[in-house]
């Protein structure tokens, strides 16, 4: 939860993927190592209505909403 309330640079933090860097991912190059970060401009919206309790009722719920492949 770290991560959603500090974003950009300023809140970066290392994480057990860091030694997975390249090109296409979220993270900068620092004296610590490679830190992640989420961008100033992503914002994540969670969503759950009366019926989505249990976890399994939830996952039925996301099924119905999203397509599946």
């Amino acid at each position: 939860m770290y991560c959603l309330e500090y974003r950009g640079v300023q809140g970066s933090v290392k994480t057990q993927y860091a030694n997975l860097n390249n090109e296409h991912t979220g993270m900068r190059q620092t004296d610590q190592g490679y830190l992640f970060f989420i961008p100033t401009n992503i914002y994540l919206i969670g969503t759950m209505n009366t019926i989505d309790r249990s976890v399994e009722s939830f996952d039925f719920a996301l099924r119905r909403r999203f397509r599946w492949e």
